[in-house]
């Protein structure tokens, strides 16, 4: 009963009650095309995240895309070296000595047919057959 009471009384004449109505039409419809730009804008700037994201975490994140980020890292990377601490191990003159272990490399795929030249050959030739060849002569 209490929103009954809150709302206004309507005008009685017809004119009062057309200009009425076509007021609350042109907010509806402002507010409508209020609600459609800002649905536009949100959809926009989703699409930018998305392609800002794919920029960032993509498969060629990590690429350079202007001679200018190229040149940055260069200007950066003394600094960031300079920054870093020494390790006393890495020093020249202070590095103790440790035995270098030689690494035996496996090779793979097709043996050298050149190495077969020089493998002993022994000819075996079947008893059967060199009786045969004595029995033609």
């Amino acid at each position: 009963m209490d929103d009954a009471r809150s709302i206004p009384p309507l005008p009685d004449e017809l004119q009062s009650l057309k200009s009425l109505v076509l007021t609350l039409q042109r907010e509806r419809d402002e507010l409508q095309r209020e609600r459609d730009e800002l649905q536009v804008a949100k959809l926009r700037i989703e699409v930018e995240l998305l392609r800002l994201k794919k920029l960032y975490y993509g498969p060629r994140a990590d690429r350079l895309h202007q001679l200018g980020d190229v040149n940055q890292l260069l200007l950066q990377f003394p600094q960031d070296l300079e920054a870093r601490p020494v390790n006393p191990a890495d020093l020249p003159g202070d590095a103790p000595e440790t035995e270098m272990k030689t690494v035996r490399r496996v090779r793979r795929g097709r043996r050298n047919l050149a190495a077969f030249d020089h493998l002993p050959a022994t000819r075996r030739i079947p008893v059967c057959l060199a009786r045969r060849c004595l029995r033609v002569r």
